[in-house]
C-alpha cells in the first residue's frame, strides 16, 4: 500500500491541482479578455471555488479597470489564502493595496498594505516596494509622517531602489524641504538618468528653488527621453509656462507646484 501511495503523493506535489490549473488559466484569460474572465469568477464562484474563484474574480475586475468591483473579491480571496498559509496571499494583499490606490481608497490600500507587511515574509526588494506603495497611500490619506517613516524605511532595504528616491524628492518638495528635495532627486537621478519622471521631478524641485535655468534643462530632457509620455506633456506645460513668465516677469514665480502628481 505504501508503495501505492508514495508515487501519487509526488505525483501530487510536482502537478498542480484542478483548482489551480483553473486559477491559472482565468488569470491567462484576464489578460487577454477581462469580460469573459469576470463571468468565469463569477460562474466559478457560484460552485464554491472557494479563495482561487475570488482571485480570478479579482483579476477580471482589476484588467478591466473596475478597480473598485475588485477590491472585496481580492480581500476575500487573500484572506483565505491567508488561513490556509498560501505563500502567494502576499502578493494578493499586495495586489488589493495597489487597486485601492487606483480606486481612490486610500485608507482601504493602507490596511492591505499592512497584511502584506506584517509577517517579514516578503524579501526586501519587494518589502521595500510595499513600502513605497505604502508611502503613496499614506499621503493621499493626508499622512504624511507615516509616509515619511516609510520611505525612510524603504531607503534603507533598497538603496538601488530609484522609486523610493524619487518619491522622497516629491514629498520633500512639498514641504518646501528643497535640500533634502535635491539630494533625495540626485540620487535617483544617478540610478535610472534615462526616467523620465525623475527628470520630471528633478526640473519641478529646481523651479521651487528659483532655478529656471535648470528646471527648463530638466523639463526639456523629459521630452527627449519620452517625447510622447504624460510626463513630457507635463514639461512641455511647464516650460511654456516659465518662458511666458521670463519673458513678461523673469523669477517672480515657482512652476511646478501644480505638477505635484505627475511624478511616479
Amino acid at each position: 500500500m505504501q508503495m501505492l501511495l508514495f508515487p501519487l503523493l509526488l505525483q501530487s506535489a510536482a502537478l498542480p491541482t484542478i483548482d489551480e490549473l483553473r486559477l491559472s488559466d482565468c488569470i491567462q484569460l484576464a489578460n487577454k479578455d477581462a469580460s469573459s474572465a469576470i463571468v468565469e469568477g463569477n460562474k466559478w464562484r457560484q460552485e464554491n471555488g472557494g479563495w482561487r474563484a475570488d482571485i480570478c474574480t479579482a483579476t477580471g475586475y482589476a484588467r478591466n479597470f473596475e478597480f473598485a468591483r475588485s477590491l472585496p473579491y481580492f480581500e476575500s480571496g487573500a484572506e483565505f489564502a491567508s488561513a490556509e498559509s498560501d505563500e502567494r496571499a502576499n502578493l494578493f494583499w499586495l495586489q488589493a493595496g495597489n487597486a485601492a490606490i487606483t480606486a481612490d481608497k486610500p485608507r482601504d490600500a493602507i490596511r492591505y498594505f499592512d497584511r502584506a507587511l506584517a509577517k517579514g515574509a516578503l524579501p526586501d526588494t519587494d518589502r521595500a516596494d510595499a513600502l513605497i506603495d505604502r508611502a503613496r497611500a499614506h499621503v493621499d490619506a493626508g499622512q504624511e509622517a507615516q509616509a515619511k517613516t516609510d520611505l525612510f524605511a524603504a531607503r534603507r532595504l533598497a538603496p538601488e531602489n530609484e522609486m523610493a528616491w524619487l518619491f522622497s524628492a516629491t514629498l520633500a518638495r512639498r514641504n518646501a524641504e528643497l535640500n533634502e528635495a535635491q539630494t533625495f532627486i540626485a540620487t535617483s537621478a544617478s540610478l535610472a538618468p534615462k526616467d523620465p519622471a525623475i527628470a520630471l521631478e528633478a526640473g519641478n524641485i529646481a523651479a521651487a528653488a528659483n532655478d529656471l535655468a535648470q528646471a527648463a534643462k530638466q523639463w526639456k530632457l523629459v521630452m527627449e527621453l519620452a517625447p510622447t509620455s504624460r510626463q513630457a506633456i507635463s514639461a512641455a506645460r511647464l516650460l511654456a509656462k516659465i518662458e511666458g513668465e521670463s519673458m513678461e516677469q523673469p523669477n517672480t514665480g515657482k512652476p511646478g507646484e501644480s505638477e505635484a502628481n505627475n511624478g511616479r
